[in-house]
């Protein structure tokens, strides 16, 4: 096991997984970026596939929204498989489009993170 998951975070990754039927609302503590960095660890597409779509994506904010998309960005440039590959290309453009509706607000709050974006992914980011 690697340094960075504690056995906390290693006993809630496993009690999602094997709960995910059977949860109506968020029961752990372990952000969901963790537990979708402990899935993608594992190589799991289906828990990565219900964690982005059913934690992640409805919750991105302005907190975070830069965070999904260089995550998504970093896996897509590796090509993974087909089924990883789909959930982090909605990864990808659910953090697109939340950027592109609120992009006044990063570029008056976060230009330098708007600066380190790769050129193709802010123009298509302004283009929206």
């Amino acid at each position: 096991m690697p340094v960075w998951i504690t056995s906390n975070e290693n006993l809630e990754y496993f009690f999602y997984s094997k709960n995910l039927e059977n949860m109506s609302r968020r029961t752990y503590t372990i952000s969901a970026r963790k537990l979708l960095q402990i899935a993608d660890f594992f190589n799991n597409p289906y828990i990565i596939s219900q964690v982005i779509n059913n934690e992640i994506i409805p919750t991105i904010k302005f907190e975070n929204a830069m965070l999904f998309l260089e995550d998504s960005f970093e896996k897509l440039t590796k090509g993974q498989g087909t089924e990883i590959y789909n959930s982090w290309f909605q990864l990808f453009y659910s953090s697109i489009d939340f950027i592109s509706k609120n992009f006044l607000y990063f570029l008056n709050t976060s230009i330098e993170s708007l600066v380190l974006i790769n050129k193709k992914v802010l123009g298509e980011i302004i283009e929206k």
